[in-house]
């Protein structure tokens, strides 16, 4: 969190300027946890190399979750996988 008292990753945007919802508090919680989500899971998928079922068990969440998160923000786990072999 940063002296602002917003997140970091960069949902301390202006309140609202051409964005609808964006300057409301749930639009602006709505933005945060998206963009957490999203690197969160690009961490954890490249820890992993793309193996979703040891990612699931370091992230304390079911298959199933991960992979439902994973689709909200499409995301593959061939993505992450190394090609060399």
């Amino acid at each position: 969190m940063s002296d602002s008292g917003f997140c970091d990753r960069g949902c301390d945007r202006a309140f609202g300027h051409g964005v609808p919802g964006a300057g409301s508090f749930f639009g602006r919680r709505a933005e945060c946890v998206r963009e957490f989500e999203r690197e969160y899971l690009t961490d954890l998928l490249r820890a992993c190399a793309g193996d979703v079922p040891a990612a699931a068990k370091q992230a304390h969440l079911p298959c199933g979750t991960l992979y439902r998160l994973m689709k909200k923000h499409d995301m593959a786990a061939g993505d992450f996988r190394s090609t060399l072999a």
